[in-house]
């Protein structure tokens, strides 16, 4: 008998044609698409931090990553002007200090 084929579903891959199993996007990248042959990594401003999936999440309104395929929250960096507390929320610089955005602490000035 033949042996029946099957497209590997959405947020996983086979780079082979015919290959005996598919395999799960990792953290980063995802596969939007059944039958995909590689996955795409996030784009800037999106993170994935989980496995076989099929859409990155957005980050926080206003905060982005400086590279592709994030795999967490950590890395959406708070706008300029702005500093990162321990839970990742972004708060306003005051007038005696000055913030570059991102993960860095306030400068007092």
């Amino acid at each position: 008998g033949q042996i029946q084929c099957e497209l590997c579903g959405v947020g996983n891959f086979s780079k082979a044609e015919g290959a005996a199993l598919c395999q799960p996007c990792p953290a980063g990248e995802y596969a939007n698409a059944s039958g995909s042959t590689e996955c795409s990594r996030c784009e800037l401003g999106f993170f994935l931090d989980a496995q076989g999936e099929s859409a990155c999440t957005a980050c926080a309104p206003g905060r982005w990553t400086r590279f592709w395929g994030a795999i967490s929250a950590e890395y959406c960096e708070c706008p300029a002007g702005t500093y990162r507390d321990q839970g990742l929320e972004c708060h306003a610089c005051d007038e005696f200090t000055e913030c570059s955005g991102a993960a860095a602490p306030p400068l007092v000035l």
